[in-house]
C-alpha cells in the first residue's frame, strides 16, 4: 500500500485466502478489509497512523472475505521507505481462523460444562479422558453408586467396581478411537442396596478440548 492505505499490489496467497481478484483491490483504500464495527471505531486509520509514526503496527482482528464472511487474522503492517524517499506500507496477514474457532469452541464448551454441573441435580454426570480416568463427576453420580467423593478422585472408571462399567469399557475405547458412534444411549439394570431393581439410562457425548478428547456420561436412574 502507499502511505495513505491505497493498495498497490497483492500476492496470490492474499487473493486465494480472501477471495479477491488482484484487479479488484488495486487502487482501493484498504478499509474494506475491516468489519463495519472496526471501520466505525477508525481501526484502519489508527493502524496507518501507528505504522507511519512507529515504523510498524501489529494487529489481530477479522478480515472480510469477498463473500462476506469474516476470517480471524493476525499480522503486522510495516513501513518501508524507498531510495527516493517514497513511503510504502507492507501489510502481512496470517489467517488464524481455525485457531480462533477452536478457542471459541473450547470456551463455550467449558461454559456449557460449568452450567451443566451447576444446574443438574437429579442425574449423575461423569467426565472421563481417553485413559478412562475420571476428570470430574457430580454429587448425584456418587450418590447413585454409593461412592464417596474421595473414592472417585484420580480413579479410572474400571476401578470403581460398578458392575456394568467393565462391560462398557470396550465400547468406550471404541468411541475414543473413532470406531464407535460418539453420541449414543445405553440402558442397563442394577440391583439396588435394598434388593430392588434400578433401571439406569446412560447417555454419552464425545467432546474435544484443545485436541484432547473427553467423554461426557449422564446417568438417569428410575426404580
Amino acid at each position: 500500500m502507499n502511505e495513505d492505505g491505497i493498495i498497490l499490489d497483492s500476492n496470490l496467497m492474499f487473493t486465494s485466502t480472501f477471495g479477491y481478484e488482484r484487479d479488484e483491490v488495486l487502487g482501493k483504500y484498504f478499509k474494506f478489509l475491516f468489519t463495519k464495527e472496526d471501520q466505525d471505531i477508525g481501526k484502519p486509520e489508527v493502524e496507518l497512523e501507528i505504522c507511519k509514526t512507529k515504523g510498524a503496527a501489529r494487529d489481530e482482528n477479522y478480515v472480510m472475505h469477498r463473500n462476506g464472511s469474516k476470517i480471524w487474522t493476525s499480522g503486522e503492517t510495516i513501513k518501508v521507505v524507498s531510495e527516493d524517499s517514497i513511503i510504502y506500507l507492507a501489510k502481512i496477514i496470517h489467517a488464524n481462523h481455525a485457531k480462533k474457532v477452536l478457542e471459541k469452541y473450547v470456551a463455550e464448551s467449558n461454559e456449557f460444562i460449568e452450567a451443566l454441573f451447576e444446574s443438574v441435580m437429579d442425574r449423575g454426570i461423569l467426565i472421563i479422558d481417553s485413559r478412562m480416568k475420571i476428570v470430574r463427576c457430580n454429587t448425584a453420580f456418587c450418590s447413585l453408586f454409593q461412592l464417596s467423593d474421595v473414592a472417585v478422585e484420580n480413579q479410572r472408571i474400571t476401578d470403581l467396581h460398578i458392575p456394568f462399567m467393565e462391560a462398557l469399557k470396550e465400547k468406550i475405547i471404541r468411541v475414543f478411537m473413532g470406531a464407535e458412534k460418539a453420541n449414543y444411549q445405553h440402558d442397563i439394570q442394577l440391583q439396588g442396596v435394598h434388593g430392588n431393581t434400578i433401571h439406569v439410562s446412560v447417555q454419552h457425548k464425545l467432546m474435544e478440548f484443545e485436541a484432547e478428547k473427553r467423554l461426557l456420561m449422564v446417568f438417569s436412574a428410575q426404580a
